[in-house]
């Protein structure tokens, strides 16, 4: 994380799901025990990953929580709708960008 804010190249740290289907495979090459550290490796990723606060996120949502206990009146639906669709499509291009990454990464 610490690198991609002073702007290094952490691509080769990005995995999507092609990316992950390729290194549980080659866990499972090593062993189980191997397999069982990257599920749990996995998950915990993933879970501070959904924390972030980015708005097709949990972490997302806790922005509006916390927005809402500052100003103590709810963000109107249609910010929150605006605000999250936006934030999805973001994603959405992201999640295809990392995918084609590892595509291609596989692929050379």
């Amino acid at each position: 994380m610490s690198s991609a804010i002073k702007g290094e190249d952490v691509s080769g740290a990005v995995a999507g799901p092609v990316g992950i289907a390729s290194l549980t495979y080659q866990a499972t090459q090593l062993g189980f025990v191997y397999v069982i550290q990257f599920a749990a490796l996995l998950s915990l990723n993933l879970a501070i990953f959904n924390l972030l606060p980015f708005p097709p996120l949990d972490g997302g949502k806790l922005i509006f929580v916390v927005l809402e206990a500052i100003v103590r009146r709810p963000v109107p639906l249609r910010w929150q709708v605006i605000v999250h669709n936006v934030g999805f499509v973001i994603f959405l291009i992201f999640i295809m960008a990392v995918t084609i990454k590892d595509v291609i990464g596989l692929v050379s």
